[in-house]
């Protein structure tokens, strides 16, 4: 079997609340072991899957709050994972690593519901940051929008509450 629970008795235990239970997905061994260290350091409960062809069983058979998922390559061979994680019956947010930035597969991994896009070279804080956002937004769906909203709004950006005063290039009324 390719998939387990993280647990290395030489790392060291984790005080804190375990923050979220985290599907790693990567067919690069080295990939996989880096971050799974990262997150179970930051308190995340990780479970590895170290094939895509197993991964869709694993979501099948548990229940997880964030998926991290390599790409594959080129191919993108983790394109099924990503599918069966977005379906309407589990919709668990799909965070994708990638080895190199494809246009290609960011906009088809984004147009089939990934959540977010990320180098692999990049800073693991950068991970990290990612996954507490995307995690906070699963668990208030509406606190996206409003935090852009006040975001803006601090930026001084004025959002009108009545949309028909609106003018789209001088044609007229919304």
């Amino acid at each position: 079997m390719s998939f387990r629970l993280m647990h290395d008795p030489r790392l060291p235990a984790i005080p804190t609340l375990v923050k979220g239970k985290i599907l790693l997905v990567d067919n690069d061994p080295q990939d996989l072991s880096f971050y799974a260290t990262v997150l179970y350091m930051q308190g995340y409960q990780v479970v590895l899957c170290e094939s895509f062809q197993e991964a869709t069983p694993c979501l099948e058979n548990n229940t997880f709050d964030i998926v991290i998922l390599g790409t594959g390559g080129p191919s993108f061979d983790g394109r099924r994972v990503l599918e069966r994680a977005t379906r309407p019956d589990l919709h668990i947010p799909v965070l994708l690593l990638a080895g190199w930035v494809d246009m290609g597969v960011y906009t088809e991994a984004m147009s089939l519901g990934a959540v977010d896009y990320l180098e692999k070279a990049a800073d693991p804080t950068e991970l990290l940051r990612a996954i507490k956002i995307h995690l906070r937004y699963a668990a208030q769906p509406g606190l996206a929008r409003l935090e852009t909203r006040q975001a803006a709004e601090s930026a001084g950006a004025v959002f009108p509450d009545i949309l028909s005063t609106f003018k789209l290039g001088g044609q007229g009324e919304c």
